[in-house]
């Protein structure tokens, strides 16, 4: 029990960093490619399957764009996009609840029913408040009558008369058009355009985030590349991703004499993995593993177990080096068993530095705000330069004023000197 409560702790805890954007992506386009391609298996070469096939189309060209958020050219104005779009999920959450409102009165007037009553008031209202696309007559669930002339074969519409809920579809109507397609489609804007100036100042932090966690995620695939080790030396250290672990000392739950014995057991038992985890990372392995009472005792009774265990695993590591990078396969072991950074340490205690440059450059298109701070400081500079100018001039005003008052002063004792010679010339000796 306390080892499942534990897993669905873990489960929790970390639940938030599986279901981030990236991740939900991939697992939708991978579903809906594989099941547009199970289907068209199925149907043959003979018929093309198309709602799956088109949706996974579409899903492909919008991965093609995703994937170029690390491009230098593309990242720093694909970002502030996708950022902007996100931080406008609590607007858009209240534009749908209005929209949901608004169907729902549409749906109890009862006035279309074709092709169903749900999707006909969740379309009405959403051609009316989203799209400003609207017909009156539609909107109250009433058609215009063709009216054909005997003489010149011609026919023309006739509006119907006013039907029965008339007025309440036009109240529903002048509320949905006012709330929904001027204020809020209005508001939208204006926050999408102040949400994008926000992120676009904020571009290149974003970008050097976004590189930072690809590049990560290229270093974690465990895919061994083609050609021989002087052609692919493997994954240089990168320059934009720098982790931290600082190494922590874990204090078992067990006694010390209880740990100078189990030391050894441990020792043999995971002996076949330290080819697999290292030397930087087995030892906090260990440490984990003494820190776990229930599973020490385990370990000691089923010791040839775990010893046999090991050593298939590496033997599977050794085959999976064949198709695999053996550097890839032993990071993803290292995280799965939760050992990160250079020392294995934990990833609550790992830290990534990030060194951003704070000056735009000179042929990116900067925001407003990007060019007032811009222009408030060469502002302050000029401010700065006169102040100094000034501060120079007074210096050098007072610099002649000293030089005029010591010349003047030697001037005098110059005089005072004559003076005194003449009277002792005068006396004599």
């Amino acid at each position: 029990m306390r080892e499942l409560a534990q897993n669905l702790e873990s489960i929790c805890r970390y639940r938030s960093m599986a279901l981030d954007f990236g991740n939900i992506a991939d697992l939708t386009y991978l579903g809906v490619g594989w099941l547009a391609f199970s289907r068209q298996f199925a149907l043959g070469g003979q018929q093309l399957e198309k709602p799956y096939m088109s949706v996974w189309c579409g899903l492909a060209w919008l991965r093609i764009t995703y994937s170029l958020r690390g491009e230098a050219w593309m990242g720093p104005r694909l970002l502030p996009i996708l950022a902007a779009l996100k931080d406008t999920a609590a607007f858009f959450l209240v534009t749908g609840m209005c929209v949901a409102g608004a169907s729902h009165g549409y749906y109890n007037l009862e006035l279309r029913n074709e092709p169903s009553p749900a999707y006909a008031a969740v379309m009405q209202v959403l051609r009316l408040g989203i799209f400003g696309d609207f017909d009156m007559f539609e909107f109250e669930g009433m058609s215009p009558a063709l009216h054909c002339n005997s003489g010149t074969q011609h026919c023309q519409p006739v509006d119907p008369e006013p039907g029965p809920a008339y007025v309440s579809a036009h109240v529903l109507f002048y509320m949905t058009g006012f709330g929904v397609t001027i204020l809020l489609m209005n508001l939208l804007v204006g926050v999408l355009g102040q949400n994008f100036e926000l992120y676009q100042d904020r571009s290149e932090i974003l970008f050097h985030r976004a590189r930072a966690k690809f590049l990560l995620e290229l270093r974690k695939r465990p895919w061994r590349p083609g050609g021989s080790k002087e052609e692919n030396p493997g994954y240089p250290r990168s320059r934009y991703l720098l982790i931290l672990g600082n190494e922590v000392g874990v204090d078992p739950p067990v006694s010390g004499c209880a740990t100078c014995i189990l030391l050894p057991i441990i020792f043999v038992c995971f002996m076949p993995l330290y080819p697999i985890l290292g030397k930087e990372r087995f030892r906090p392995f260990t440490e984990e593993v003494l820190s776990y009472r229930g599973g020490c005792t385990l370990l000691v009774l089923c010791a040839p177990i775990f010893v046999a265990l090991s050593t298939c695993f590496l033997l599977i590591y050794a085959l999976l080096g064949f198709v695999f990078r053996f550097q890839g396969l032993r990071f993803a072991v290292s995280t799965t068993l939760g050992l990160f950074g250079y020392q294995g340490t934990k990833a609550g205690e790992c830290r990534i530095w990030l060194l951003c440059r704070k000056e735009a450059p000179v042929d990116e298109v900067r925001s407003v705000r990007t060019a007032l701070k811009t222009d408030m400081q060469e502002q302050m500079k000029k401010q700065e330069a006169r102040i100094v100018e000034r501060l120079e001039k007074k210096h050098e005003e007072k610099c002649e004023e000293l030089k005029q008052a010591q010349q003047e002063i030697d001037h005098k004792i110059g005089a005072l000197t004559d003076l005194v010679q003449k009277l002792v010339d005068r006396t004599g000796p």
